[in-house]
Order: C-alpha cells, then sequence, then structure tokens
C-alpha cells in the first residue's frame, strides 16, 4: 500500500479488519466495507475504539462487490487526484468461478472508472492449499466452509492467476516474501523470528495488480 505514495483506500469484505482505522489515523482516506450485517457491526466496534476521532475520513459502508453500482458509489465518494487502493483479504476463496470474474471485472472497471494508476493490491490468488499439510488448518477451514455454506475455490498456480487477470484487462505481480517478513509487526508480539516466518511465508503471496 505504501509504495501507492498518495492514496485513499476502498476496502472490500473487510469483516472485523483494523486495517482501515490505522490507515485513517494516518491521514489517509478510507471506506471499509463488507455486507450489511457484518459492517454494520464493525462500525458500531470502530466507533467505540475512536470515539469518531478520524470520521472524517473513515467512512463504513454496506457493499456487495460482486454490485457495479454499489461499486459506483465508493468511487463517487473516493475519486479525486489520489491513487485509489482496492483491497481484498480472504474473499476470493468463497466464490465460484462465475462470481470469481465478476469481481475481477468490477475491479478492472472501477480502475478504469476512477483510479487508472490505481491498484488491487491482496493476497486472495494465493495458490497452494496449505490445509492439506496441517490437520488443524484443514479442520477449521471446514469449519468456516461449513459455516457460510461456501466451498472454497483457490487458484492452481500462479500461471492461472495471470491467465485469469489477463483476461480482464488486468496484470499482476507478486510481492516477494522478503520484502513483507521484515515489515511484519506481529513477529515481536507473538515472539517469532523472520527464519521462522520464511519457511511458512510460501503458504501466502501478496499480489499488487494493475491494469495492462
Amino acid at each position: 500500500l505504501d509504495q501507492l505514495g498518495e492514496f485513499s483506500l476502498l476496502e472490500l469484505a473487510s469483516g472485523l479488519s483494523p486495517r482501515s482505522l490505522d490507515y485513517a489515523q494516518k491521514g489517509i482516506r478510507c471506506i471499509d466495507t463488507d455486507l450489511p450485517h457484518v459492517i454494520n457491526l464493525k462500525e458500531k466496534l470502530m466507533r467505540t475504539i475512536c470515539a469518531d476521532s478520524y470520521s472524517d475520513r473513515l467512512h463504513f459502508a454496506p457493499l456487495n462487490p460482486l454490485r457495479w453500482e454499489e461499486l459506483v458509489l465508493a468511487g463517487e465518494y473516493l475519486k479525486s487526484e489520489k491513487k485509489i487502493a482496492v483491497v481484498t483479504e480472504g474473499l476470493l476463496m468463497y466464490l465460484a468461478d462465475a462470481e470469481k470474474s465478476t469481481l475481477r471485472d468490477n475491479v478492472a472497471r472501477f480502475l478504469k472508472t476512477y483510479s487508472p494508476q490505481g491498484a488491487w493490491i491482496t493476497t486472495d490468488f494465493s495458490s497452494r492449499p496449505p490445509e492439506k499439510e496441517n490437520r488443524v488448518l484443514c479442520a477449521a477451514l471446514q469449519d468456516i466452509q461449513n459455516q457460510t455454506e461456501r466451498e472454497f475455490h483457490r487458484f492452481t498456480n500462479d500461471e492461472e492467476v495471470h491467465s485469469f487477470l489477463g483476461d480482464g484487462g488486468l496484470r499482476g505481480t507478486v510481492i516477494p516474501n522478503e520484502q513483507v517478513i521484515p515489515r511484519l509487526t506481529c513477529l515481536e508480539t507473538l515472539t517469532i523470528d523472520q527464519n521462522t516466518a520464511g519457511k511458512i511465508a510460501y503458504i501466502t503471496k501478496a499480489w499488487y495488480v494493475t491494469l495492462s
């Protein structure tokens, strides 16, 4: 995100992630979105935490990213001379193939319309299913699928991701984990050293996606 320089932030299906609050505190204009029942709960929690201190920079909105007309409202709110960063983390794996294509096309259209120099930043193209090698994670993810009544659909490999993005007029590059790990703020809290983090980092890749 910081590589974009000055930017505004649109997070899709943000869940309870505090990322937007963090960036709003840094003076960045943010829209935090999810389905209505989730985002309404999150707004109550966030307003309790920050007591409306950042209300001029942090906006909460119910939004289904598969519906273009709802993305338009976010685009009209954020459009300016600044780049827009669209962020998804943990969304695409819940979507069927047709829904993935709809989301991709909507994000591409959003960037073309509101921020041609902006980017879609996501970990959702991670192609290696980690649960097959970890029984605990396997059980946890199976429980999530049961609760959401959604079967996970992941990409097979990076080549499939590049083809998928290209079909939507997008191109993506993987952000090397070697660049990410030294910047993780959680390692000290969790008492994990960088070497240990590196051994499991292959499970997830961050992608930086722009218009072709």
